[in-house]
């Protein structure tokens, strides 16, 4: 479990991806972070900390039956997606139509088993895509992992709202977030014009008023394959985050549960 992480001296730095509001993006983010951190040569282990609505492995164009089992180390095997990247998610275990419907007590311990009990290997980072708003994943990584998170909201004015919500919950926790990210900040419309659907609200004005880097603002892809994430994995925006990511130091090693 964790105990033996430490024993083994692993270190891991853990990423958590979230926002007050469902919808934002954040399973696309998390997905173009990941990529991005292993392109720049990171080990990442990316977790589909979602247990509600777990999209990660459908994202990546994975199959749920890819996920295996040990036996001898009696640990769950994430996908080794190659190029320094392994993925897990609570999807393998139910059919696509159905979702981990737990109580918050039951989701906490898939949380913390999917931290001990599953077999990365050797790993740098961890980012972990959570539920919308303040879930039990998200306690158990505030109480138990000294992390940091990235927010991601739309230019629409309910998601800042709420969001700002989110900054002063993590300002009472000590928990400073790496940046915020605008994501679905326009789209290129048919008809040639640069389009706002989501709303026109100053992202990183509001930021700056309440302290938090602005990190960029990605566009909304439409796009019927489900490779967004792939596909923003190259944007300048992530790229600014993964340099942010990988120059801050002060997050610490695994604690121990």
């Amino acid at each position: 479990g964790v105990q033996e992480i430490l024993q083994r001296g692993i270190l891991m730095e853990a990423i958590g991806v979230i926002s007050y509001k469902g919808g934002t993006g954040k399973t696309t983010v998390s997905v173009a972070l990941s990529l991005a951190l292993a392109r720049a040569g990171e080990r990442v282990a990316l977790l589909d900390g979602d247990t509600p609505a777990p999209d990660l492995l459908e994202m990546l164009g994975v199959e749920q039956e890819a996920i295996g089992l040990d036996g001898e180390k009696r640990k769950l095997v994430p996908v080794d997606l190659g190029n320094g990247l392994k993925v897990f998610s609570v999807a393998s275990m139910f059919p696509k139509t159905i979702g981990a419907h737990w109580d918050d007590t039951q989701r906490s311990r898939w949380f913390r088993s999917c931290l001990s009990d599953v077999e990365w290997g050797d790993i740098d980072r961890l980012v972990i895509d959570l539920p919308p708003g303040t879930s039990p994943e998200f306690d158990h990584l505030r109480d138990r992992l000294k992390s940091t998170v990235v927010i991601v909201v739309t230019p629409s004015k309910y998601s800042l709202l709420d969001n700002g919500k989110l900054i002063t919950h993590l300002k009472r926790r000590k928990l400073k977030p790496l940046g915020v990210v605008e994501n679905m900040a326009e789209y290129e419309c048919s008809c040639g014009r640069s389009c706002k659907p989501w709303g026109t609200e100053d992202v990183e004005a509001w930021g700056a008023r309440l302290e938090v880097p602005y990190l960029g603002k990605l566009p909304f892809i439409d796009s019927l394959d489900g490779q967004v994430g792939r596909t923003l994995s190259n944007h300048d925006t992530i790229e600014a985050l993964v340099r942010k990511a990988t120059k801050q130091h002060s997050v610490a090693p695994w604690l121990q549960a």
